[in-house]
Parts: structure tokens; sequence; C-alpha cells
């Protein structure tokens, strides 16, 4: 249904069955804490919005209690898309090949989903056949070929 009308699951969920008595934030709190996830506000701002801390709503979205939409994703969150160590990401950093980050949580870069699949459209990545990794450079293909598939 979800995919149908365009929007997350959780909306519709909350559509269908309501919004759950936990005791929780209110539906203006709700509301405000969205918007400002969508505005790219740090995880603590949005926590604060909730009457929250920060440590507790990060527990609460690691155990699938809660949930923030529109994904962000973080440097691990391309290091396992694209197959990437820290060292190549760190390096595609510094040489200006990532997408410019959408915004910044802490001293973490982080980029919506949207952001990252519309660079994937345009960038000339080189794919490992192997094990699916993705290179910038063919040169970079090359080289992990050669010392890993020999």
């Amino acid at each position: 249904m979800a995919a149908l009308s365009g929007t997350s699951a959780i909306v519709v969920s909350l559509a269908l069955d309501g919004r759950p008595a936990t005791g929780g934030p209110d539906d203006e709190a709700i509301a405000e804490a969205y918007r400002r996830w969508r505005a790219g506000a740090p995880r603590a701002e949005v926590a604060r919005a909730l009457g929250n801390t920060l440590p507790r709503l990060t527990k609460q979205l690691r155990s699938g209690e809660s949930v923030l939409e529109p994904r962000r994703l973080m440097g691990r969150d391309l290091r396992e898309r694209f197959g990437w160590t820290t060292s190549a990401q760190s390096l595609y950093v510094r040489k200006g090949l990532l997408p410019t980050p959408d915004g910044v949580d802490g001293t973490s870069r982080w980029w919506w989903e949207s952001t990252v699949d519309g660079w994937e459209q345009v960038a000339e990545l080189h794919w490992c056949g192997r094990c699916r990794h993705a290179f910038i450079s063919v040169v970079g293909l090359k080289e992990h070929r050669t010392r890993l598939h020999g």
C-alpha cells in the first residue's frame, strides 16, 4: 500500500490503525519533529522536538520502535552499498568525487537516499563483476581485479 500511495509504510500504518497509545509525544510534537527531520536538523534537535533524549531516540531507532523517514545514509551505508573500504571512501571525499552531503549530524556527513540514487545514476561507476564493488575509476577497478581476483 505504501508504494502505491507514494508514502512510507509508517504513514499507512498510522492511517489504518491510528497512533498507538504509548504515552509518547502528541501529534503536534510528532509533526514538528518530522518537519525538522525533513529540513535536515540533527537527530538531537529532532529528539528534543519529541521530548526525548538523543540516546533514547537512537535506541528506539535501532530497535525499530521509532522510524525517521526518509532515510539518511551515513558513510557506513555508502561503504555497504558500494563495497568501499573506509580508506577508499575517504579518498573519494578528499578528491570531491562524492555528492555534496545533504547535512552533517555531529561530525558525521549524511545524504538523503535520493541524493545518492541520483548521483549513482550519473556517476560513471565501474563495478567488479565478481564481488560487486564499485570503483570511480577504471584504473581502480583494474588494480582491484589484479590484487584480489588475480
